[in-house]
């Protein structure tokens, strides 16, 4: 394999896209300051922090190291199989708990 070659390449202008999870993290911040207890402070943390993340893949995928690709998509792909596991187990949990409360 050509360690030269770009696996993905991501232009230039994309990395404008950080300030958007700079923006959401600011209001979150001025927000929280504000009024700690109130509901939109989840919206406005989720907005920063999902926006981040994919900001953080596009960098990554566009900074051409490879192991690092490797590592970020093997932890990514193990984070999806962890999340379907916990689904599949809280299934089997609220069939037993339905069970046992018909059985009382």
């Amino acid at each position: 394999m050509n360690d030269a070659a770009v696996w993905v390449p991501v232009p230039a202008m994309f990395y404008w896209g950080w300030l958007v999870p700079l923006i959401f993290g600011t209001i979150f911040g001025w927000r929280y300051h504000r009024d700690k207890v109130r509901l939109g402070n989840g919206i406005w943390f989720s907005l920063f922090f999902y926006s981040f993340l994919t900001m953080l893949a596009i960098t990554i995928l566009g900074s051409n190291i490879h192991w690092l690709i490797i590592i970020s998509g093997t932890l990514f792909v193990l984070l999806i199989l962890l999340i379907g596991l916990i689904f599949t187990l809280q299934a089997f949990l609220l069939l037993w708990n339905a069970w046992i409360m018909c059985a009382s």
